[in-house]
């Protein structure tokens, strides 16, 4: 790892460089997400992915906000079982801007035909109106660490009321 990245990988794990702006400023990261396949093939399964975005508009009790994106990814292999594969990391590409997400499984069942991860850290409503259309790009991890981009068709941003 160079020293550079070294340095930046620890002010960002200190908080002192907020994730999503040291993503925005990358712009070589940028060219590489948009240039990712809308499929895959590993261990002979070609896979797909999906995303559902929305902002929850419903009424709610208290001071709670709901001021962030909700994002689903579906990871699909077509007709046969997924390898044991992980989401580690989502971007979020909204006109020449990104985000960067963290990613949690939340289908329990490995191996199956498709999988299901819940986006976190999400960009908010002031950022990513309701309405737009944004691409998101993941990236796959198999156990011996090697990793593929893989992103989803154009998406619309949903308010659900």
């Amino acid at each position: 790892m160079h020293t550079k990245t070294l340095f930046v990988t620890l002010l960002i794990g200190m908080g002192i460089i907020p994730l999503k702006a040291w993503a925005q400023a990358t712009p070589h990261l940028k060219s590489r997400l948009e240039k990712a396949p809308a499929a895959v093939t590993l261990h002979g399964v070609k896979m797909s992915l999906t995303a559902e975005l929305w902002y929850d508009q419903m009424p709610s009790v208290g001071s709670a906000t709901k001021k962030h994106l909700l994002g689903v990814l579906r990871l699909v292999g077509e007709g046969k079982r997924l390898p044991a594969v992980a989401i580690d990391r989502a971007w979020i590409l909204h006109q020449n801007r990104l985000w960067q997400c963290k990613v949690e499984r939340q289908s329990s069942e490995p191996n199956r035909a498709a999988a299901e991860f819940r986006l976190l850290d999400t960009p908010s409503v002031e950022e990513i109106p309701a309405g737009a259309e944004v691409t998101v790009v993941a990236r796959l991890r198999l156990k011996n660490k090697r990793s593929w981009l893989l992103k989803t068709p154009t998406q619309t941003v949903q308010n659900v009321y």
